[in-house]
């Protein structure tokens, strides 16, 4: 298994990087000496209950703006999965702030803002998914969690990714949650849930 550093990891998302963020997704490749299903999307399905082993999350968030292009891939897994996607949303997450043991308005008015719109947006919506795009010191994941439990969700389950560092303004469609490449993160979604049945399989066939 081939292996990347950090900082080795495509810079964009572009035509260019798909077929290594389709491998890393995939946990072909593995980051830094880490284990490759650290950072693998396929090796992470089951958090989302795509293993009838954990509930199917009321809602999956995605940190803006790198994560958003993930949410298709999700959809492509959910697809192959045939089962019905959960609600998706954006959210906003400046690790400035991952600090702070207390959220205010006075400390960090942005962040507060953002709690109040999640709160708005959960509509009794109580377990979250939350995944992370090109996770460094992990304080925007972290700072995510702390604010949709501050915004009212009982359970929030982190997901950090490695796969790219970022993507173009231009190319990401964010009232859709999606991007430039949404049938080619779809496929890699969809490729993931065959990776993971196959990883499932093999576990159960060792026991």
């Amino acid at each position: 298994m081939s292996r990347l550093l950090p900082n080795d990891i495509p810079v964009y998302m572009d035509r260019l990087s798909l077929p290594i963020v389709r491998d890393l997704m995939l946990g072909k490749i593995g980051v830094g000496n880490e284990p490759a299903e650290t950072y693998s999307l396929a090796h992470k399905l089951g958090l989302l209950g795509l293993d009838g082993w954990l509930p199917i999350p009321d809602a999956i968030a995605f940190t803006i703006n790198t994560a958003v292009p993930v949410a298709d891939a999700v959809r492509g897994a959910f697809d192959a999965a045939d089962v019905e996607v959960p609600h998706l949303f954006g959210i906003h997450a400046n690790h400035l702030y991952s600090s702070l043991e207390k959220i205010s308005r006075k400390a960090a008015p942005e962040v507060d803002v953002e709690i109040e719109r999640l709160a708005e947006l959960r509509q009794g919506r109580t377990n979250v998914v939350v995944i992370d795009e090109y996770r460094y010191s992990g304080g925007s994941l972290n700072l995510a969690v702390k604010m949709l439990h501050e915004a009212g969700y009982q359970t929030c389950t982190p997901i950090a990714g490695m796969w790219y560092q970022n993507i173009r303004a231009n190319e990401l469609f964010l009232d859709e949650m999606s991007s430039a490449y949404a049938p080619q993160m779809q496929k890699i979604g969809r490729l993931c849930y065959e990776a993971f049945l196959g990883s499932n399989a093999t576990q159960t066939a060792s026991v």
